[in-house]
């Protein structure tokens, strides 16, 4: 049974040196680590992580990286694949822990993998959770500013149940997987090698054009996208400045209002429709002045797409996707499953632009794209999907 609450040790929120010397010794020697992570997405410019929670067979922490810790030795744990380390649903962890530390998982064991594997309808934490093991998850903190501190009691709570009950959730997981064929193991394997070996790009700078994938943004007039462009990159300046997500300066669709009246003073401006109060008095004179020097610009110019990049190449590609994408979902409800547990969209989207499409299974497996199993076990229904375009 998982272990109340108040059996947590009173150092657990690891935000000193001292501290983080008694937790490696007290995690020392356990094969099982669970890990999960919180970040602060939609309270800050450009998101960190700023918890790591872990917890033993014996004991939950909180690691703070936000303090002056070195979690230096602790990171090369995570890369240790001697030691399992169990998340639930790890992919944004993954990237996270790649991004701003270097991290590459190994020994990564997922139980949202093993419970999709398995056909579970409901694969959020609270849901297997209650589940199998009978606690329900208070789930109210979820959006919480983790950045913040100090952080309340409620919060760290939150934070610690999203490791606490992970370790017996696996217990019960492997329990039903041990009555599965090979090829539920095989693609809970095949998943969690596409996790551990995820690419994870740098962040690129911010495009100056980027206003035009605003809802509304191609249907303004050039002038009007004059406008919308210089409003645009002034919110990301000001949301940098201020780390601040872009939507808590103004939001998008006060951006298009603006562009669409083009204000030409400050009383025009506060009169703008859907334009709040608190925004016009806050940002007025800041948004005038872009907007009148956005005005000594010349319209702008929207490149179009050359006529070439929409021919039929790129249509018989299309259809050879939704073959593929009606063939996997078709597969995975006679299990039932995840259709990206048959085959994941990236290798899905490959196998539909490779040209000329294989037509044997030789010619499939010259592609690189499916392991031997995969192709031993759908190899012959993915080819008659690909070859249905061309009869």
């Amino acid at each position: 049974m998982p272990r109340s609450s108040k059996d947590s040790s009173p150092e657990w929120l690891i935000d000193d040196e001292a501290k983080f010397e008694r937790f490696l010794d007290a995690i020392d020697g356990h094969d099982w680590l669970a890990v999960d992570t919180e970040a602060n997405p939609m309270h800050a410019y450009r998101e960190r992580v700023c918890l790591i929670q872990v917890s033993s067979e014996a004991d939950d922490f909180i690691l703070d990286p936000i303090s002056e810790v070195d979690l230096e030795p602790f990171l090369d744990l995570l890369s240790n694949p001697g030691i399992a380390k169990i998340f639930h649903d790890a992919e944004y962890d993954t990237i996270q822990l790649r991004r701003h530390f270097g991290v590459q998982l190994r020994g990564l064991v997922d139980t949202q993998v093993m419970a999709v594997a398995l056909g579970e309808s409901q694969v959020g934490l609270a849901s297997l959770v209650e589940r199998y093991l009978g606690v329900k998850l208070d789930k109210r903190y979820q959006r919480s500013n983790w950045g913040m501190r100090p952080l309340g009691e409620g919060q760290l709570e939150y934070a610690k149940n999203d490791t606490r009950y992970l370790i017996p959730l696996v217990d019960e997981l492997e329990a039903k997987l041990d009555d599965c064929d090979e090829l539920v193991h095989l693609e809970i394997d095949s998943e969690i090698h596409r996790l551990e070996n995820l690419v994870v790009p740098e962040r690129e700078p911010v495009d100056p054009e980027g206003f035009l994938k605003l809802k509304g943004a191609r249907s303004l007039n050039p002038e009007q996208q004059r406008l919308l462009r210089e409003i645009w990159n002034w919110r990301e300046r000001e949301s940098e400045k201020r780390d601040l997500p872009p939507f808590k300066v103004i939001g998008n669709t006060q951006l298009i209002a603006l562009a669409k009246h083009g204000p030409t003073s400050r009383k025009s401006l506060a009169d703008t429709p859907g334009l709040p109060p608190s925004i016009a008095q806050r940002h007025g004179a800041a948004l005038q002045k872009v907007l009148d020097e956005a005005r000594k610009l010349p319209p702008y110019q929207v490149e179009k797409p050359t006529k070439k990049s929409k021919d039929r190449w790129q249509r018989d590609e299309r259809e050879a996707l939704d073959r593929l994408k009606r063939w996997r979902k078709h597969r995975a409800d006679l299990r039932p499953t995840d259709p990206s547990h048959i085959l994941n969209r990236e290798v899905m989207e490959e196998l539909a632009r490779f040209s000329p499409a294989p037509r044997s299974l030789r010619e499939l497996a010259a592609t690189g794209l499916l392991e031997r199993w995969r192709l031993g076990a759908y190899g012959q229904e993915i080819l008659a999907a690909l070859q249905a375009g061309a009869r």
